[in-house]
């Protein structure tokens, strides 16, 4: 996600009061955290407001819940319904004994739907992977290995069962949640319409979030206000600017929102600090801010 500085928070204050005279009532700001909404609402808070009224802001979780009608659980509250699962699937492992696996199996769920992968595929392939772990030729198939098989079945059986069940909880781990709103029917009222969605800050998105985007620009409006440097967008070969070489073709960005040129302007020394752990971390910062000849702009 994006570092939201001062200037770049002023800066997409300024571009919203001149995009919409003052007038949020038709906007809604999709933003990808608390701390982000706090700044940009306190440096909007400081335009001449008609009838006084900010812009809706959502995060992506809020949006998410409101289009599938879902609500996203914490992974310990669905552990016990997957455990549930899990010894109807004839599984013989205590709760105590599952409690790891099961931890790890919502969260490889919840990645998996995250990408949008396709699940059968998947599983199929990844069952044939684990069986050559335990293959030998000319040797019969032992106690160990079927154990071991049994649970790579399970695990492919324990996703399509909460597949068919979550929905009926009404709440899903995160992934499932994000999937069902960019694959699924959206409510007809879930906003008004004609809403303006401006997208600000975002970096790095999952196949299900780049899905919710495209619709939304289909449905409504979409602009996206990135902050990046040129120095990551020039060079193919940087993995930090690889997200914005993807989208700024795809999605609509803004003439003033063009990439600035801080990074390879001008001539910096950087100096490596070896530190260990992040009370020592604390501790050199705290040395460092306190020096005499110390000036924020050398950081």
């Amino acid at each position: 996600m994006t570092t939201y500085t001062p200037a770049f928070t002023q800066k997409c204050a300024e571009w919203l009061s001149k995009e919409f005279g003052n007038d949020f009532s038709r906007v809604c700001l999709l933003l990808p955290n608390f701390h982000a909404a706090s700044l940009l609402k306190n440096a909007l808070s400081e335009l001449p407001l008609k009838n006084g009224l900010l812009p809706g802001i959502m995060l992506p979780d809020e949006m998410v819940c409101r289009l599938s009608g879902l609500e996203i659980a914490d992974d310990f509250e669905l552990l016990f319904p997957l455990y549930e699962q899990y010894l109807e699937q004839e599984g013989h492992q205590s709760l105590e004994q599952f409690f790891a696996s099961g931890m790890t199996m919502l969260s490889d769920y919840s990645d998996i739907d995250m990408g949008l992968v396709d699940s059968k595929p998947f599983f199929h392939e990844l069952y044939a992977l684990k069986s050559l772990n335990v293959f030998e030729p000319g040797v019969e198939e032992n106690a160990t290995a079927r154990a071991y098989l049994h649970f790579w079945d399970k695990y492919r059986a324990l996703y399509g069962e909460l597949h068919k069940l979550m929905p009926e909880w009404g709440k899903a781990y995160k992934g499932f949640v994000y999937r069902s709103a960019a694959t699924g029917p959206w409510p007809e009222n879930w906003i008004s319409a004609g809403t303006r969605f401006v997208a600000i800050g975002f970096s790095n998105l999952g196949k299900a979030e780049e899905k919710l985007f495209d619709r939304l620009l289909e449905s409504y409006s979409l602009s996206l206000l990135p902050d990046y440097d040129i120095y990551y967008c020039h060079d193919p070969l940087h993995e930090a600017g690889m997200f914005f070489r993807k989208y700024l073709n795809r999605w609509p960005v803004p003439e003033e929102f063009a990439p600035s040129k801080g990074i390879g302007s001008r001539n910096l020394e950087v100096e490596a600090i070896g530190i260990n752990g992040k009370s020592g971390q604390a501790a050199v910062l705290a040395d460092l801010l306190s020096e005499p000849d110390f000036s924020p702009a050398d950081t």
